[in-house]
């Protein structure tokens, strides 16, 4: 049986600034039967607790403790997973406040030979000094964990799409002699840290999403039971990709209340 829906957020829940139509009286509806929630997003450039306020101030009941961002989760498993305390990054102030929200100590310096952890994600403000700086603390160290918080090329905005996370990363990866830990979606990671939040198994979680490449991949990877959200990125010419396979596919969030009771009855078959 199912028990918690996990939801992205950008082209999900909302595009930009703007609140998708009828999305919060739907989650306030799933919540009402029960299910817990968790609003999972790779987007890093914000903190978790700004996203809880944005979510409320569209009217989407939500907790501190449901929301993760492809930051978090990186806190999480670097601290839990990887034993690390002394990171340097590689991103702005929600990088940073995410990793000391975890006790992560964030070194600033990038030829301090006590730094375990080199970790990246989308920075607005990136330059040839950040660059060289990442260069000069991986030239050191060949023990260095490399982490990225996604791998996302593109963010949406209400009318537009800006340069994403991979942007940045990948402009790093030219200096790598092994492969980085991602964290966000299409990895595991992420989704087995959200996992261990609601002390479930994927069979028991349903993944809602728009992205076919980082949402839907995620969960073919996991197990875990797909929705499409046609409020995106995907459009619906997009969908027969054989290299993703969403459980279902529906026009929006909103309309998740229609088509609960027979996603529900269907388990039971």
């Amino acid at each position: 049986m199912f028990h918690c829906f996990f939801f992205d957020l950008d082209g999900c829940i909302y595009r930009g600034s703007n609140p998708l139509r009828n999305v919060a009286n739907a989650i306030k509806f799933i919540k009402s039967k029960g299910f817990k929630t968790i609003f999972l997003t790779n987007n890093a450039t914000a903190t978790t607790l700004e996203y809880l306020n944005k979510l409320r101030s569209m009217g989407v009941p939500a907790e501190l403790n449901e929301i993760l961002t492809s930051a978090s989760a990186t806190g999480i498993y670097l601290r839990n997973y990887l034993k690390c305390r002394r990171v340097y990054a590689v991103g702005g102030y929600s990088l940073e406040w995410e990793l000391k929200r975890q006790g992560l100590k964030i070194v600033k310096n990038p030829s301090d030979c006590s730094v375990e952890a080199l970790v990246a994600c989308l920075d607005y403000s990136f330059n040839y000094r950040k660059l060289k700086n990442a260069l000069t603390l991986l030239s050191r160290s060949k023990d260095l964990h490399i982490v990225f918080t996604n791998p996302d090329t593109t963010v949406p905005l209400e009318r537009t799409i800006i340069p994403g996370a991979g942007s940045i990363t990948n402009s790093l990866r030219v200096f790598l002699t092994k492969e980085p830990i991602i964290v966000g979606k299409p990895s595991k990671i992420i989704l087995e840290i959200a996992l261990s939040l609601v002390d479930l198994s994927a069979d028991e979680v349903v993944l809602v999403g728009d992205r076919l490449e980082t949402d839907i991949l995620a969960a073919n990877r996991m197990g875990i039971f797909s929705i499409l959200v046609m409020t995106g990125v995907t459009s619906p010419s997009d969908v027969p990709d054989r290299n993703f396979k969403p459980d279902l596919v529906i026009s929006s969030v909103s309309d998740i209340p229609k088509v609960l009771s027979p996603l529900l009855e269907n388990q039971k078959v």
